[in-house]
């Protein structure tokens, strides 16, 4: 097995793996699924060790940006703030020790093994100036008949003024549909996902920057931060590395 992540440890700076304490077996499963491959684990901001004030707090969490950028009235969780804050951490840390790209998933991320070995071939097929690669994600909207549609429905909603659709930008509805760019990945568009993505340094200041305070969901940053260039940011068309649990819902945001 361990030789599939030769490509990934030669690629990138830093691999890491988000986690928290109390999480030993998720911890196990992952170095068992990943061996050969040069991860560390990254401590995450544990919403047990936070109180909700930090909600209220101005300087640490945006709840009117929240609301304006995501066009609803919901507040974000603590579990998801934490969530945030751990990606975050993640960015810092790259630039304080200028790590040009890195890997990052949670940890009930397991890998596709038949897909990595493709990883090499694949990843030589983007722009050296992408931004952001995302591995694995769902909620995603394709340029067929359907996906169509509903764009144009959200862009009628948006001039009409209804569900608050006036507050996201035309620009960011134009852009909602995953759009082909090669054989083997889309530019990417509305979608929901942050355990298993890369990123380069660029994307890094940016998204630190932006989330300073925090105003976005960890995985809602690839698509509703508009100041990144959106055609530096791809996902593959076959996922690399699959959510082991199934669930829509990040282990790193549920924390239980």
């Amino acid at each position: 097995m361990s030789g599939v992540f030769t490509p990934l440890n030669d690629y990138f700076d830093g691999i890491f793996v988000i986690t928290l304490d109390g999480y030993e077996a998720r911890q196990n499963s992952i170095k068992q699924n990943m061996q050969g491959l040069n991860f560390e684990f990254w401590f995450g901001t544990d919403k047990r060790e936070l109180d909700d004030s930090v909600l209220l707090d101005n300087s640490q969490y945006d709840n009117e940006s929240h609301q304006n950028i995501k066009r609803t009235h919901r507040s974000m969780s603590l579990s998801e703030y934490a969530c945030a804050c751990s990606h975050r951490r993640i960015y810092q840390h790259m630039l304080d020790n200028n790590l040009r790209r890195v890997l990052i998933f949670e940890d009930d991320a397991v890998p596709d093994l038949q897909e990595l070995n493709h990883f090499a071939q694949r990843i030589a097929t983007l722009p050296e100036d992408w931004k952001v690669v995302l591995f694995d994600y769902y909620g995603s909207h394709y340029e067929n008949t359907k996906g169509l549609l509903k764009r144009q429905i959200y862009k009628l909603f948006h001039y009409l003024r209804i569900s608050n659709w006036h507050t996201v930008s035309l620009s960011l509805i134009d852009k909602m549909l995953m759009r082909p760019y090669n054989t083997h990945f889309y530019l990417a568009g509305r979608l929901s996902g942050a355990h298993a993505y890369s990123l380069s340094l660029d994307a890094a200041k940016y998204y630190c920057d932006y989330q300073q305070p925090v105003k976005l969901q960890a995985d809602r940053i690839f698509y509703y931060a508009e100041g990144l260039n959106s055609n530096r940011v791809f996902a593959c068309k076959k996922p690399m590395f699959l959510r082991g649990e199934l669930s829509e819902v990040s282990s790193i945001q549920k924390q239980r």
